[in-house]
């Protein structure tokens, strides 16, 4: 539920607080915020997922899909 939620986001951003540069760790946190509905802070993430692996097609579709489920 919205606790195991908050334990993975908090996982998430200690884990990127170790490691700046990790991609996977962005774009794991924006799927989390997309689920939750934080579109804006999910973009945020998957720009910076984007521009640490600019030819990761699954960080530019994934922020596709976070554009379309707030109907943009």
């Amino acid at each position: 539920g919205d606790k195991n939620l908050q334990l993975a986001k908090e996982v998430y951003l200690k884990l990127l607080d170790l490691k700046s540069d990790f991609a996977l760790g962005y774009n794991g946190l924006a799927l989390l915020l997309d689920r939750v509905k934080n579109y804006k802070e999910a973009i945020i993430n998957y720009n910076k997922a984007i521009e640490i692996e600019p030819l990761n097609p699954m960080f530019w579709n994934n922020r596709g899909c976070c554009f379309r489920n707030q109907g943009k």
